[in-house]
C-alpha cells in the first residue's frame, strides 16, 4: 500500500500542468497492414493475361472510408523466369464486396455486391474502381483514385459489418488501360501483373480497434482474362485461392466513432535482439566487407553483449565441407535454401538459453537449436521480412545469429562456393560460407562470411567479400542476434557500434484498451508485458494529460520513466492485482452523455529490481468517448 501511495504521488501531486494531448475531434486516419515489412515466399500471377485477385474477409466496427490500399507487385524485370518490367505502369483495379465471407464465393463474381446499407444486391458489379501504380518489390504499390462505374471520383465508404472482399488487378494489355491517367505512355511491357505472397498461409487475423482482416488468399488466375484483341472476357477456368496476401489498407473511421490512442512509452525498453539490415543493391556489403567483430558476453547468464572489433576472415583449411554431403531439410530440394543440423561439441550459452546443437541455414544464418522444418520461412532467406528472425522457426523458440542472412546459392551443381564447419579448438565452432554467390547470381560477386561460437558465449563474425547488389531482386541482408521468441528488436549500425553494450532484455509494461470506448459499454484496461515478480499495480484515469514525452520521474527514483497524468484531473485511482493470465486488468464503465469527452489513463506496476522506487510505468492512453 505504501508503494502504491508513493506512486500516485509521483504521478501527480508535484507535477505542473503541461500542454494537453488530445485524441483529435475525429479519429485520425488509420492503417491496417498484414505484413510489415512485406513478407515473401513466392511470386504469384501468370503470363497468359488473366486477372489476379487478392481475397480477404473484412470486418468493420464503424463505417470507414478507404483512402488507399497498398500491395506488393513483382513486375520489375527480375525472377526466374524473368517477369518483364512494368515499373510505372498504371493498371485498373476493381474491388468487390459480398456480405458475410468470401469463403465459398471465389469462383464467380455473380453473387457479389452490396447496397449502401451493406446488404447484398448480388449484381456481380464492383463496389469501387481504382488505379494501381506498379512499384518495384519490396516497395508499396498504391491502389488509389477510387471512382464509380462511370469514372467519377467517389469516396469508397464501407458500412459497418462483415464482408468478403476481392481486389482484382486487370492486366495492362486490356484496351481500357489506355484511358487511365498513365505514368508511362506508351505502357512499358504491357501484360499480366504479379504479386509476392506468403506460403503456407499462417491463418493470421490482423485487427485494430476499427477493422479486422482474415481468411486472406491469392487467386493467380482470376475471374477475367484479356483476349488477343485486348478485350476483357470471363475466364472459363479460374483457379482456387491459396497462401497469404501482402496488403495494407489506409482508411478513416466515422467522425463520431470512439477511439483510443497510445501516448509515449513505458520504461524500460532494452531489447536483447538487435540487427542491421542492408537493402538489395548494396554493393560490397555496405561497410562490413573485410571487417571482423566480436560480441563479448556481458553478465551471467549472458544478458547482453559488448561489441568490439575482432579478427578478420580466415580461409577454412581442413574443415568439413557440408555442401559435399546431404542437408537435413530444404525448401528447394537442393542446397539452395537448405538447413543442416550440426552438433557443436560443447555447450554454447546465449541470452535465450544454451544449446549443444545448431541448425545451419544455407543463407548465412544459424538457429541455436535443432529444427527439421523444410519451409522457405525456415530454410530460405528474408527478402525484407524480419518475421523469422524475430519469431524463430515453427519449432521454436530458437535463438538466431545472422552473420549476413541474404539469399545465397551454395548448391554444388547450380550455385557455387561451399559451407564449412570446423572446431578450431575444443571450445569453439566455426561456420563459414566461403565464396558463395548470391541469388540471382551476378558474375564476379561472391560472399565469404564466417561466424565463430565459444563455450563462454562469445561470438565472432568476420567478412571477406560481400555482395547483395542485384537491384530490384529484393535480396536484403540481415546481420544480428535474436532470441527467436517474438521479443522486440532494436536496430544498430554495426560499424558505428564499437564499445556499445546491447540490450539486457528489459521491456516496458504496456497499457491497452480491449475495446473501443463506446458510450454506455464496458471495456477493460489491460496492463500487459509485465516483468517477472509483478504482482500488483495501480491505475489512474484523469481528464487531462501531459504532452509527450511527459514529466521525467528520474528525480523520484524512476530514471527513464515518464508520467502523463496530472493529479488535479484524476477522477479514479485503483489498486489492481495480477490475474492468472499475468495481466493487470480493470473494467471501465464508459459513461453515457459524454460523447466527444477525452479521458487519459496510465498504469504503474510494482516491480522490484529495475530502479530505486521499485515501480515501472506504462505508456498512457487517450480515449475519446463516442459511438
Amino acid at each position: 500500500m505504501h508503494k502504491a501511495s508513493l506512486a500516485l504521488a509521483l504521478l501527480g501531486t508535484s507535477l505542473p500542468l503541461f500542454a494537453q494531448v488530445n485524441c483529435n475531434t475525429s479519429p485520425p486516419p488509420q492503417t491496417l497492414r498484414t505484413y510489415d515489412p512485406w513478407a515473401a515466399s513466392f511470386y504469384y500471377g501468370n503470363l497468359t493475361g488473366n486477372t489476379i485477385s487478392l481475397f480477404a474477409d473484412i470486418s468493420l466496427q464503424s463505417p470507414c472510408t478507404i483512402n488507399q490500399m497498398l500491395m506488393t507487385t513483382y513486375d520489375q524485370g527480375s525472377g526466374n523466369p524473368v517477369v518483364p518490367s512494368q515499373l510505372g505502369n498504371v493498371a485498373e483495379v476493381r474491388v468487390y464486396l459480398i456480405p458475410g465471407s468470401r469463403v465459398g464465393n471465389e469462383a464467380s463474381p455473380a453473387a457479389w455486391g452490396i447496397d449502401a446499407a451493406g446488404a447484398g444486391t448480388a449484381d456481380g458489379m464492383p463496389e469501387a474502381y481504382a488505379e494501381l501504380t506498379v512499384v518495384a518489390w519490396n516497395g508499396n504499390s498504391p491502389i488509389q483514385n477510387f471512382k464509380d462505374a462511370g469514372g467519377v471520383a467517389t469516396p469508397f465508404l464501407i458500412p459497418a459489418g462483415t464482408y468478403g472482399m476481392c481486389i482484382e488487378l486487370i492486366p495492362t494489355t486490356w484496351t481500357g488501360t489506355a484511358s487511365l491517367p498513365q505514368t508511362n505512355v506508351p505502357l512499358l511491357n504491357p501484360g499480366a501483373l504479379h504479386t509476392i505472397g506468403v506460403s503456407p498461409n499462417p491463418a493470421t487475423v490482423w485487427a485494430d480497434q476499427f477493422m479486422s482482416l482474415s481468411n486472406d488468399g491469392i487467386c493467380q488466375n482470376g475471374w477475367q482474362t484479356v483476349d488477343a484483341t485486348g478485350t476483357l472476357i470471363p475466364n472459363a477456368t479460374p483457379t482456387g485461392v491459396t497462401d497469404s496476401v501482402n496488403l495494407s489498407i489506409d482508411y478513416t473511421p466515422d467522425p463520431a466513432a470512439g477511439i483510443s490512442l497510445a501516448i509515449g512509452e513505458g520504461c524500460y525498453n532494452r531489447p536483447q535482439a538487435f540487427y542491421e539490415q542492408f537493402a538489395d543493391g548494396t554493393a560490397q556489403g555496405g561497410d562490413l566487407e573485410n571487417t571482423g567483430w566480436q560480441f563479448l558476453p556481458n553478465g551471467a547468464p549472458q544478458s547482453s553483449y559488448i561489441i568490439i572489433p575482432g579478427p578478420g576472415y580466415v580461409t577454412p583449411t581442413g574443415a568439413t565441407n557440408l555442401t559435399s554431403g546431404a542437408f537435413t531439410s530444404s525448401s528447394s530440394a537442393t542446397w539452395d535454401d537448405a538447413c543442416l543440423t550440426q552438433a557443436l561439441g560443447f555447450t554454447f550459452p546465449h541470452p535465450g538459453g544454451s544449446t549443444t546443437d545448431i541448425t545451419i541455414n544455407s543463407n548465412a544464418l544459424i538457429y541455436l537449436g535443432l529444427t527439421t522444418d523444410a519451409s522457405f520461412s525456415t530454410c530460405g532467406s528474408n527478402y525484407g521480412s524480419t518475421a523469422t528472425f524475430q519469431n524463430g522457426p515453427p519449432s521454436g523458440p530458437l535463438g538466431i545469429w545472422a552473420p549476413h542472412n541474404c539469399d545465397l546459392d551454395p548448391d554444388p551443381v547450380a550455385g557455387g562456393g561451399a559451407i564449412y564447419f570446423e572446431n578450431p579448438t575444443p571450445n569453439t565452432a566455426r561456420i563459414t560460407w566461403d565464396a558463395v554467390p548470391n541469388w540471382p547470381a551476378v558474375v564476379g560477386e561472391e560472399c565469404s562470411i564466417q561466424i565463430t561460437l565459444y563455450d563462454s558465449g562469445q561470438v565472432d563474425i568476420a567478412y571477406g567479400s560481400l555482395w547483395n547488389s542485384a537491384i530490384g531482386s529484393g535480396n536484403t541482408a540481415i546481420v544480428g542476434y535474436s532470441t527467436g521468441d517474438g521479443s522486440a528488436l532494436s536496430t544498430l549500425d554495426l560499424s558505428a557500434s564499437v564499445g556499445v553494450t546491447t540490450g539486457d532484455g528489459a521491456f516496458p509494461p504496456t497499457l491497452a484498451v480491449d475495446g473501443r470506448p463506446i458510450a454506455g459499454t464496458s471495456v477493460d484496461l489491460v496492463g500487459g508485458d509485465l516483468s517477472p515478480g509483478t504482482a500488483a499495480g495501480f491505475m489512474s484515469i484523469g481528464l487531462g494529460g501531459l504532452a509527450p514525452p511527459g514529466f521525467d520521474l528520474g528525480s523520484f527514483g524512476l530514471p527513464g520513466c515518464s508520467s502523463f497524468l496530472n493529479i488535479p484531473t484524476i477522477v479514479t485511482s485503483v489498486i489492481v492485482f495480477a490475474n492468472p493470465q499475468g495481466e493487470l486488468r480493470w473494467t471501465w464503465n464508459v459513461p453515457t452523455g459524454f460523447n466527444g469527452t477525452q479521458a487519459f489513463m496510465q498504469m504503474g506496476t510494482i516491480t522490484a529490481g529495475y530502479n530505486a522506487a521499485g515501480i515501472l510505468v506504462t505508456n498512457a492512453i487517450c480515449a475519446k468517448i463516442g459511438t
